[in-house]
């Protein structure tokens, strides 16, 4: 039997391991079948669950965690490397460019994790509301790649 749960964020979420907005997200709009059938679900005497913060914030944790990986990743790659990883593996290396350019994404790479860390310590302390990736985004430091 399928149940609903309500976020903290006031979505509307498919209970179970699937966890699918139903309602109030730009990918799920109020007049959505999975909507309708949420209000039915409701006027046959229904009640939704809370969802756990915690887990809540695991999952928010863990989104941004992947973002940010991607993110890096995405960068080290428009400039040749296989991604965040392999550009940082280059801080050893013996030829000047490919080490300064390794060097110069240890770097960025500690100040993209100190400011991801930083913003999920906020977000569970109370600090500020979970953010939007876009809006973590704009807070990560760039990458200066070496001349």
């Amino acid at each position: 039997m399928t149940t609903y749960q309500l976020t903290g964020e006031g979505y509307v979420i498919r209970d179970g391991s699937d966890h699918v907005p139903i309602a109030d997200t730009p990918d799920y709009p109020n007049d959505s079948p999975d909507y309708r059938a949420y209000l039915d679900w409701l006027a046959s005497g229904n009640t939704p669950t809370a969802v756990e913060i915690a887990t809540q914030l695991e999952r928010a944790e863990a989104a941004l965690t992947q973002a940010v990986q991607a993110y890096m990743d995405t960068i080290a790659r428009s400039h040749g490397y296989d991604g965040i990883l392999s550009l940082c593996s280059y801080a050893t290396s013996s030829v000047a460019q490919f080490a300064a350019e390794g060097q110069a994404g240890v770097v960025w790479r500690d100040g993209c994790w100190s400011v991801g860390h930083q913003i999920a310590d906020d977000v569970r302390a109370g600090l500020r509301p979970t953010p939007t990736l876009a809006q973590v985004f704009d807070e990560l430091p760039s990458m200066v790649w070496p001349a």
